[in-house]
């Protein structure tokens, strides 16, 4: 920002040295008029006040009307506040929201090699850690404890709610493919079937016998019955070898299915349905809770929380991040070539965001604050215009 002391010293200057010329010329009138020089020094002292005060004229006219007189075109940034500001948000939006350009120069930076020297201070950790702990350290106070729980709960049950679960049902049946563990569960049914057969050997007899008609005799049921039995115990026994044809052809059946949920093809409402149901649940909610209340625990513990060893804990962690990442420029090249991607598709809309900005703060100034303002900053190179035209008018004079 522009010394005011420095502008009003160059202003003084430029006044100075138009007042000097006046000086000058008012003198000359008591030297010899016929002499060359005196003619020479009015002359030289004459266009000098031309020029001066032609310069100083153009100068005050760009900020404030002349000696308080409203000529024509004067007091031109007050007048033109508005255009001003639209100006400067054009400009902001023609000539930096360039996304390849934005990319390059974040590419061009280094942005990772910043990190990882950054983080191998000890002091820039040391701040990093103090507000980590600061912010966990207010997030645990009693009266914000419930809004973090409300908060928290409520994000995360909406994120589950959109997510789609059958993808993951989908990978964990492939897990469980992969391992056979599919085929250990037949196994359990086709024993859990078997021994409920052998352990209850009147259950088949007694629903054969009531599903037969009346005048079919008891003998018959039983013989059907006992040929029923020992034909599912046979075909069970069968079963229990895995290159059955029929276990083969489960399996194929459930890597269909496992395909099928993998790929999101198989849209099931009642998986959809129950799965919103069970993440609403307030039994979701009091898991959710109980990870809040672990989390403080782990924190507090039964003596309070310990800022200053978990503070210490997390710069030694970032400390050994830096130390990492300083070492590994694939990881630096990998984290510059993100952010220039990043800064690439945000850039035109952050640019034209900051344009907007800078206009709406102009157009909330008064017209005389936008003059001032700018005066203010460029007013010291404005002076060496006056010094330059009374200079310049003096030698061509």
């Amino acid at each position: 920002m522009t010394d005011p002391a420095s502008v009003q010293l160059r202003h003084w200057s430029a006044t100075g040295l138009l007042l000097l010329m006046m000086l000058v010329f008012i003198g000359t009138f008591f030297l010899n008029e016929s002499s060359f020089w005196a003619q020479l020094i009015r002359s030289g002292a004459e266009a000098g006040i031309i020029g001066g005060l032609v310069d100083w004229f153009a100068v005050v006219a760009i900020f404030r009307h002349p000696l308080g007189i409203p000529f024509p075109h004067t007091a031109v940034l007050r007048k033109s506040k508005d255009r001003f500001a639209n100006g400067i948000d054009d400009f902001i939006t023609d000539n930096f929201s360039d996304g390849e350009q934005a990319s390059k120069f974040v590419k061009d930076n280094k942005p990772g090699k910043w990190l990882a020297k950054w983080l191998t201070q000890t002091k820039n950790t040391e701040i990093v850690a103090n507000i980590i702990m600061r912010v966990v350290l207010l997030s645990i106070k009693p009266n914000q404890d419930a809004l973090i729980r409300q908060w928290l709960t409520k994000s995360i049950v909406v994120e589950l709610k959109e997510y789609n679960v059958l993808p993951t049902i989908g990978q964990i049946l492939e897990h469980l493919y992969r391992r056979k563990l599919h085929q250990e569960i037949i196994d359990q049914l086709i024993n859990f079937a078997k021994e409920f057969i052998e352990d209850n050997p009147g259950h088949v007899r007694e629903k054969v016998s009531e599903g037969s008609s009346w005048w079919i005799p008891s003998f018959v049921d039983r013989r059907i019955a006992d040929d029923l039995e020992e034909e599912i115990l046979d075909e069970l026994e069968a079963l229990s070898n895995r290159n059955h044809p029929h276990r083969r052809k489960i399996d194929r059946k459930i890597k269909n299915i496992i395909i099928e949920f993998q790929q999101g093809r198989l849209h099931v409402d009642a998986v959809r349905h129950w799965w919103i149901a069970f993440v609403t649940s307030q039994h979701v909610g009091h898991i959710i809770g109980g990870l809040w209340d672990a989390i403080k625990s782990g924190l507090t513990g039964d003596g309070g929380v310990n800022a200053g060893k978990i503070e210490a804990k997390l710069a030694q962690v970032f400390g050994a991040l830096g130390n990492h990442l300083d070492g590994d420029i694939e990881l630096q090249e990998e984290i510059d070539a993100r952010l220039a991607e990043v800064a690439g598709s945000i850039s035109p809309a952050v640019v034209e965001l900051a344009g907007e900005y800078f206009k709406k703060v102009i157009e909330g100034w008064k017209p005389d604050d936008v003059a001032d303002k700018l005066e203010a900053e460029v007013g010291q190179e404005l002076q060496y215009i006056r010094l330059n035209g009374t200079l310049l008018g003096c030698v061509a004079g």
